[in-house]
């Protein structure tokens, strides 16, 4: 639809700039403080819009554990280790990095999900972690060794949403509608 369109175009913007803005940033920030204000300014507009829907924000207490590790994977660690990558790192490079994600998830459901890994996919596996080698790469290796640290801080970012993305799918954070219908009643 149109709409999914609109959404699609300014997220995709949206997280094409981030990038470069971050990079700003940290000449004026320390790396953590941020990218910690700024998931502080995101958790605060996505409450008020809960709250402005009427839609409650309460966790049941046997999901805690669940959403503080996929949290911790998918949003502590991207924002700590990509925040730390731009050190080293220019802003498109640890883009590159970033969209590696989907690579890390496939490579992860294999073992974790028993997702089948078939010759197709392996392929196709092989030949993105050969692009993302020649994109980060490509200026020598002296550039790659200098920006070790930055590479290791955007992989480590990459792999961990792509652990929680898979761990969601293996312990699901939604409720099954009978019990999240009883614990809201209640």
């Amino acid at each position: 639809s149109a709409f999914g369109l609109v959404f699609l175009i300014v997220a995709s913007v949206g997280w094409g700039l981030n990038f470069p803005i971050m990079k700003r940033l940290l000449t004026e920030w320390p790396p953590l403080s941020s990218r910690g204000l700024c998931g502080i300014a995101g958790a605060a507009a996505l409450a008020l819009i809960a709250l402005a829907r009427r839609e409650r924000l309460g966790v049941p207490p046997r999901m805690w554990l669940r959403l503080l590790l996929v949290s911790m994977l998918t949003i502590g660690g991207w924002v700590a280790f990509m925040g730390l990558a731009l050190l080293w790192l220019g802003a498109s490079e640890a883009a590159v990095l970033g969209i590696s994600i989907p690579v890390w998830v496939a490579f992860l459901a294999w073992p974790i999900l028993g997702e089948r890994l078939s010759l197709l996919r392996a392929i196709s596996l092989m030949t993105a972690l050969a692009g993302i080698t020649v994109l980060i790469g490509g200026n020598g290796v002296e550039a790659s060794i200098e920006k070790l640290p930055g590479i290791l801080c955007a992989l480590a970012g990459a792999v961990g949403v792509g652990l929680g993305t898979v761990l969601t799918k293996h312990f699901p954070l939604a409720m099954p509608p009978l019990s999240l219908a009883a614990w809201t009643i209640g």
